[in-house]
């Protein structure tokens, strides 16, 4: 279980990393190449954290609860980020529809997974 715990915290700040370079500012002008290579590992981690968000299991009911409350904190603080990402563009009168996007997900597979849960446990 450690051995997991380890493989999945290296993923993620890997994963972590690559994204803090697609924030580099224009003083940091890269090669195409190294934009396309960034991409490529972005993906390549994405797939492999969701892999391992999925393969997770717990062995006990604190466990679980500890996973659950894991998500909880993850989602409330994308709901945060989102939402400050929101009212600070709205002073600029230039709202990303992506930030509302991600938002309006979030809340929709939210629901929907309340309801998929209540209805099969």
């Amino acid at each position: 279980m450690k051995k997991m715990l380890r493989i999945e915290i290296v993923v993620s700040l890997v994963l972590v990393v690559v994204l803090l370079t697609f924030l580099r500012g224009p003083e940091l002008l890269m090669p195409m190449s190294f934009d396309s290579m960034a991409l490529v590992l972005f993906v390549i981690f994405l797939v492999m954290f969701i892999g391992l968000l999925f393969r997770e299991g717990a062995l006990d009911e604190r466990e679980r609860l500890h996973r659950l409350e894991a998500g909880r904190f993850a989602y409330i603080a994308g709901i945060l980020v989102i939402t400050a990402g929101i009212v600070y563009q709205s002073f600029s009168y230039n709202i990303d529809p992506w930030l509302v996007y991600a938002l309006i997900t979030m809340i929709i597979v939210k629901i929907a997974s309340r309801v998929y849960a209540q209805m099969n446990h």
